[in-house]
């Protein structure tokens, strides 16, 4: 990232302390409601081994998304969550949106555990294709997010990712990315182009920091990218007798509300 003055600067420098907790901002209007979907990166960068992620970063992806699964319910009793992978050039769904930890919790675990669990390139653009088509069921007034876990510096896209990119932002699904190697520009072009968040995890500790800083609910952005509804309508069906508007009424020696027709 270039300063003002022209030097470069890193994603991650100034961005993280050990033992820094994120500010509390008051007076933000949140949304409560979300549908996240986690993408872990599995492709064969992932199974890779690193002096920072130890013993690789396919089990410090697997172990910090799992404690954030945890936490995330703490927080956000009335959202959903799910849990995509990327490899091999394709994207799937590890498990579908719902509130039950302990699915997502098992199948992190067994995706850590797998021999196969990684393989070929990830994709980034399969991986936005899918959680739009996964998020274009969710209603409207629900929090749309992607939180993707990057291990690698390349992407392997069937097409052309910038319209992905647009189509997704079109969508209103913000996507904050975490890369556990370095700073990507295509990266830092989506979080930023959806209003979500973006980090480099310089060590294990860190990574857990900045998964932290995303549990609560994000401020709604006072754009396109908001919410289209702020209220949920709730409602009963009522049918009107042909004399008129029903009324509400009490009849003698009975203590229970009759309806009748006026006029």
């Amino acid at each position: 990232e270039e300063t003002a003055d022209g030097s470069l600067r890193s994603a991650a420098a100034g961005s993280w302390r050990p033992g820094e907790k994120p500010s509390v901002q008051v007076g933000v209007r949140r949304g409560v409601m979300r549908a996240v979907l986690l993408v872990l990166d599995c492709s064969r960068h992932a199974a890779e081994h690193d002096v920072e992620m130890k013993p690789s970063r396919l089990s410090v992806m697997c172990d910090a998304a799992s404690d954030f699964a945890g936490r995330f319910f703490e927080q956000n009793p009335v959202s959903t969550l799910a849990v995509l992978v990327t490899r091999r050039e394709k994207a799937e769904a590890l498990t579908q949106l719902s509130c039950n930890v302990r699915q997502h919790q098992q199948a992190l675990r067994a995706l850590a555990a797998s021999d196969d669990g990684c393989g070929g390139d990830a994709s980034l653009q399969n991986a936005l294709e899918l959680a739009r088509d996964t998020l274009s069921s969710v209603a409207s007034f629900v929090s749309r997010e992607v939180l993707l876990l990057s291990s690698s510096l390349t992407t392997c896209d069937p097409g052309d990712l910038l319209a992905s990119l647009s189509s997704i932002a079109a969508s209103r699904v913000r996507c904050s990315v975490i890369s556990l190697l370095a700073e990507v520009y295509i990266c830092r072009r989506i979080a930023r182009e959806t209003g979500g968040e973006y980090g480099v995890a310089l060590s294990q500790p860190h990574l857990r920091e900045l998964l932290l800083r995303l549990l609560p609910p994000r401020p709604v952005c006072q754009d396109k990218l908001a919410p289209t509804n702020s209220l949920v309508k709730v409602g009963f069906p009522s049918r009107v007798p042909p004399g008129g508007a029903p009324a509400l009424t009490y009849s003698a020696g009975s203590s229970k509300p009759e309806v009748r027709a006026d006029g």
